[in-house]
C-alpha cells in the first residue's frame, strides 16, 4: 500500500513539473496571440482612421479649404503614417499564426459593422 502511494505521489510530482511544457503552452501562446490580435486590431483602426483622413483631405481641396501646398503637405504626412503602420501591421502579422490573423480580420469586420450600425443610428436619430 505504501510503495502505490509513493508510486501515485510521484506520478502527481511529475505531472507537476511538467505541466508547462504538455499544456500550459497552449494556454500562454492563446493568451500571446490574443494580445497579439488586440494590437493588430488597433493598428487596423488607425489604418481605417488614416484612409479617412486623407478622403477628406481630398474633399476640403475640392472645396478649397485646403490650398495645394497645405493639400500636399498634409497628405504626404497621412501617407508616411499610414506606410509605417501598414508596415507594423505586416510586421506582426507574419509573427501570427493563421488562426490569429483570421480571428484579427474577423474583428476587423465585426469593428467595422458596428461603426456602420453606430453611424446609422446616429443618421436616423440626427
Amino acid at each position: 500500500m505504501a510503495a502505490f502511494v509513493a508510486l501515485v505521489l510521484a506520478g502527481a510530482a511529475v505531472l507537476a513539473i511538467l505541466s508547462p511544457f504538455l499544456g500550459g503552452g497552449r494556454e500562454r501562446g492563446a493568451r500571446e496571440g490574443t494580445a497579439m490580435a488586440g494590437e493588430v486590431q488597433h493598428l487596423l483602426d488607425r489604418r481605417e482612421t488614416l484612409l479617412r483622413a486623407m478622403q477628406d483631405l481630398a474633399h476640403d481641396h475640392r472645396l478649397g479649404n485646403l490650398s495645394d501646398d497645405e493639400h500636399a503637405q498634409l497628405r504626404t504626412e497621412c501617407e508616411r503614417e499610414t506606410i509605417l503602420v501598414l508596415r507594423d501591421i505586416d510586421a506582426r502579422a507574419a509573427g501570427m499564426g493563421i488562426g490569429e490573423r483570421i480571428e484579427a480580420e474577423v474583428e476587423a469586420r465585426r469593428a467595422e459593422r458596428a461603426a456602420a450600425a453606430g453611424a446609422g443610428a446616429k443618421a436616423d436619430g440626427a
